[in-house]
């Protein structure tokens, strides 16, 4: 994971949950995306990061 993807996930789940930018800090400071890297489900996580990039790229879905 690069990050870029990173940032994708960061703004699609900003806009997916329509996140203020203090929400967006706090959720960027607890380091989510890496905690969802870490986690034990990574096949779960991967279908969720590859959701997140299908809705920047189709943002009509959102």
């Amino acid at each position: 994971m690069d990050n870029h993807e990173k940032s994708e996930f960061y703004i699609a789940e900003s806009v997916k949950n329509n996140w203020t930018s203090s929400q967006l800090e706090r959720q960027l400071k607890s380091s989510l995306y890496e905690h969802l890297l870490m986690s034990s489900d990574k096949e779960s996580v991967l279908a969720q990061l590859q959701k997140t990039k299908n809705c920047l790229q189709m943002p009509e879905k959102l």
